[in-house]
């Protein structure tokens, strides 16, 4: 990875302080999480296309709405925006943003040259192997389009098998696991080390998930993680979203399954490109929902319950999961730290914990909400109003 690329995707560091009545509140100095996203974006794109979004990403982002989304607060762009980009509904997510805003702008349009012109270029870029699609679409959306991805249903197929096994063998398990068509080896390796010891809770709203019909939608856009499009935000939001599933945990750690099915299923889809290509991965090469940046190294973009975050994963050449981590923080979610903080500190204090125990314990939930940080880094600050 380049200097610059060390830059861009240096952990930030958090100041965690704790009032005389046991409220936490967590800020995080002097971070801008769009300048990782854009420097992260374009990392292993040829020139041409770094080029292209660099200028895009961030019209986009103020355009459409996208920082808001990211936040959670409902956003009603105009029809002129939702023409022209295409992206109302979704969040933030991808290499392969200005692709879908093309598709998507190709089939929303409503001149016919315009719309033959968005369709043209979407699939320029999709031949050219220089963009990736990783839009969660409707059905006759998917249908208008999946005929320019080269042997969509054959990966997607693979994809659907290795996400179906994974599924239901994280329901109820308890870590680490081990499939017999899918080596998971990530436990003990980059941010889910601090909860290799936890039992993966029973998540109803992985129930939803668990269903054929939703792996099919799981794995229609190929490897788009559980907690994407319908099911994002669960756990953040309330009012409609939370219809899905009142009774959801707030125990920050009833959500390892999710986060193991994030890193999982793009592996699924990470074997299923390999067992598809004939050469070696190289640099630069990208397929649905990921991109390769050497090295047996991939990246994909999330958006989680704890926001926007980008994976990225080593595997060996059988596709099977070395190590994996994220590189862009959650930052929207500081508040949901300092929520769950507080609880802590709250019930260590009755339980007569000592400082440093308490600080261990909020050093590990901070590693959840902002998994962007190094496991032996000094990366908390811990300020004790007392």
């Amino acid at each position: 990875m380049s200097e610059k690329a060390e830059e861009v995707v240096s952990p930030p560091r958090l100041v965690v302080s704790v009032d005389i009545f046991g409220r936490v509140t967590v800020e995080q100095p002097s971070h801008d999480p769009y300048a990782g996203l854009v420097g992260c974006l374009v990392q292993g794109l040829p020139e041409v296309m770094q080029k292209t979004l660099l200028q895009t990403v961030p019209h986009l982002v103020a355009a459409a709405g996208i920082r808001d989304l990211a936040l959670g607060k409902p956003v009603s762009p105009d029809e002129s925006d939702r023409r022209r980009l295409g992206l109302w509904g979704f969040a933030l997510r991808a290499h392969g943003l200005h692709l879908a805003s093309c598709i998507r702008a190709g089939l929303m349009g409503d001149d016919e040259a315009e719309r033959s012109a968005y369709l043209g270029w979407a699939e320029d870029l999709m031949r050219c192997g220089q963009a990736v699609v990783s839009v969660f679409l409707s059905g006759a959306e998917f249908a208008s389009f999946a005929h320019l991805v080269p042997n969509w249903s054959e990966l997607t197929k693979k994809a659907s098998k290795g996400a179906r096994e994974l599924a239901f063998a994280v329901a109820g398990r308890k870590f680490p696991y081990c499939l017999p068509s899918f080596d998971v080896r990530c436990l003990g390796y980059g941010w889910l080390k601090p909860f290799g010891y936890f039992g993966a809770a029973h998540d109803p709203v992985l129930d939803h998930v668990f269903s054929e019909q939703g792996i099919r939608r799981l794995t229609h856009s190929f490897g788009i993680p559980a907690v994407v499009g319908p099911m994002a935000r669960l756990n953040t939001l309330k009012g409609r979203h939370r219809r899905l599933d009142p009774t959801f945990p707030s125990n920050p750690f009833s959500l390892l399954g999710k986060e193991m099915l994030e890193s999982t299923i793009l592996v699924v889809a990470i074997g299923a490109t390999l067992g598809s290509c004939s050469t070696e991965v190289d640099d630069a090469t990208v397929a649905p929902n990921l991109i390769a940046v050497g090295g047996m190294r991939f990246r994909s973009w999330v958006e989680a319950p704890r926001g926007i975050l980008c994976h990225q994963v080593t595997t060996d050449r059988e596709g099977c999961l070395v190590e994996g981590r994220v590189l862009l923080p959650s930052w929207q979610n500081l508040w949901l730290l300092e929520r769950a903080a507080t609880e802590v500190v709250l019930q260590m204090r009755v339980e007569g914990r000592t400082r440093p125990e308490m600080e261990a314990t909020l050093t590990d939930l901070a590693r959840f909400y902002n998994p962007c940080v190094d496991q032996d880094g000094d990366f908390v600050e811990f300020r004790w109003m007392e």
